[in-house]
């Protein structure tokens, strides 16, 4: 390795500060050839962009699905839902209706009727 001051401009030697690093055959390990960069995730290579299966993060994010939850709070006639019925309805596991169920619960927009069926204040 070696440095070499590069001159900015101006008329005497030595007028410029700035250096440029040579990197040479130094030996040095981490400068071997066979090094690569990672290229990413592997799930994400094996995804192709126009599946029509695969969903976006907006379509399984769970702003979007406590929205549907809601609307199907709203269309059940008591105003109580089962949420065995709708994990099934808006196709997710039933942790996510948990999820919603918990939020919604704690700012006292619903409440817990019986086992598995909650119900708007």
């Amino acid at each position: 390795r070696s440095l070499r001051a590069q001159p900015l401009g101006g008329d005497g030697p030595g007028y410029g500060a700035k250096r440029r690093l040579e990197l040479g055959d130094s030996g040095h390990q981490y400068l071997s050839d066979g090094l690569k960069t990672p290229k990413g995730k592997g799930r994400a290579a094996l995804r192709s962009p126009d599946s029509p299966k695969k969903k976006t993060r907006y379509d399984t994010s769970l702003g979007l699905l406590t929205k549907k939850f809601i609307q199907l709070l709203s269309q059940s006639p008591d105003g109580v839902l089962d949420l065995n019925k709708a994990a099934e309805v808006l196709k997710v596991q039933k942790r996510r209706i948990y999820d919603i169920t918990n939020v919604l619960e704690g700012i006292h927009l619903i409440k817990k009727k019986s086992k598995n069926n909650v119900q708007w204040m």
